[in-house]
């Protein structure tokens, strides 16, 4: 087996990946809540698939091909060049930015962010686990 020197860039991110992971472990319901209003039913269970399994355990780098679709969902209302806007019976409503549901949209889109970026350079890597606390 060939082992190689780990690089600062790759023990970043691994803490980056360790820290989602975390986050996704304690917070997975604000995944879940925004994943369900701006996608719907079937969202709301591919980020309940994924927030569940984590917290059973299973590294986030098992899920980077469900968290793409969920940061794009996500990334797509939070830097869409459109107001953000919502349905309240027959109208159409302009979000207030610090609505709780934006709020956790803006949340959940940086953490996407950053953890999508983390594990594609793991994935690079050929790192396939990370420590709790990431790498030393």
């Amino acid at each position: 087996m060939h082992h190689h020197d780990i690089t600062p860039g790759e023990i970043q991110a691994a803490r980056v990946a360790a820290a989602f992971k975390g986050w996704l472990r304690n917070h997975g319901e604000i995944l879940i809540a925004t994943a369900d209003a701006l996608g719907g039913a079937e969202a709301a269970k591919l980020a309940r698939s994924v927030a569940t399994s984590v917290a059973q355990g299973a590294d986030a780098l098992d899920h980077f091909d469900e968290l793409r679709p969920l940061r794009d969902l996500i990334a797509n209302y939070v830097g869409g060049s459109q107001p953000a806007v919502y349905r309240e019976g027959d109208l159409i409503v302009e979000c207030d930015p610090n609505a709780p549901h934006v709020v956790g949209a803006q949340i959940c889109a940086n953490a996407l962010d950053r953890a999508i970026e983390a594990l594609q350079a793991l994935k690079t890597a050929k790192i396939r686990r990370v420590p709790a606390g990431g790498l030393a």
